[in-house]
């Protein structure tokens, strides 16, 4: 897979992730008001480790996206570096 399709890739994964989260939280408002309130803590928890997943998602394609530009070699363009460590 090229760099740019690469790169490509990982914004779609981030933006999917940062409307899962959008919706979740939305629902969790709607819980909140029902008197849902355990389950609305239980559905912001999920939100947020979305919304978190989603701004890893962006950090690695600009990274991808600037090593690309700066056209270096080093350990960073590894595509295989790309692994979350948590």
């Amino acid at each position: 897979m090229s760099k740019q399709k690469l790169i490509l890739e990982l914004q779609k994964k981030a933006i999917k992730a940062l409307q899962d989260s959008t919706n979740m939280l939305n629902v969790s408002f709607t819980l909140i008001e029902q008197g849902n309130h355990e389950e609305a803590r239980r559905l912001q928890n999920e939100a947020r480790a979305k919304r978190n997943d989603s701004v890893w998602l962006m950090s690695k394609a600009n990274a991808l996206e600037t090593i690309s530009v700066g056209n270096r070699s080093d350990s960073r363009t590894d595509p295989r570096s790309l692994t979350r460590t948590h």
